[in-house]
């Protein structure tokens, strides 16, 4: 199942627990019940806190513009999100807990495209 491979691979890696002074939890969830609409909320999400680096003309290599690009690396921004990696401390943005838990979310529950 894909939660084994992830949590497998993020408990070894080393994760930046302390972002701009909040903890970042390291806890997937498990619950796929009410999954967030790509639509309504992850898109505007990602819209906000990864685009200015992941957009074509960003700093990142990564484009993360739109939900086919999303879904060819999901595991990476699963791996990344999860690993308190991304969004960066330094990057000028950051993720409520309330949203780093829709996104981790959504991609744990097979990134569905709602």
């Amino acid at each position: 199942m894909l939660l084994a491979v992830y949590v497998g691979g993020c408990f070894d890696t080393p994760g930046n627990d302390v972002d701009a002074g909040v903890t970042c939890s390291k806890v997937l969830p498990t619950d796929c019940g009410a999954v967030p609409s790509y639509q309504t909320t992850i898109a505007p999400l990602v819209g906000s806190a990864c685009l200015p680096c992941h957009a074509p003309g960003g700093v990142a290599d990564l484009d993360l513009t739109t939900y086919q690009n999303i879904e060819q690396i999901e595991s990476t921004v699963l791996t990344e999100v999860y690993g308190c990696l991304m969004p960066p401390a330094d990057a000028g943005t950051t993720l409520t807990p309330s949203e780093r838990n829709e996104l981790l979310t959504w991609l744990v529950c097979q990134s569905p495209e709602n």
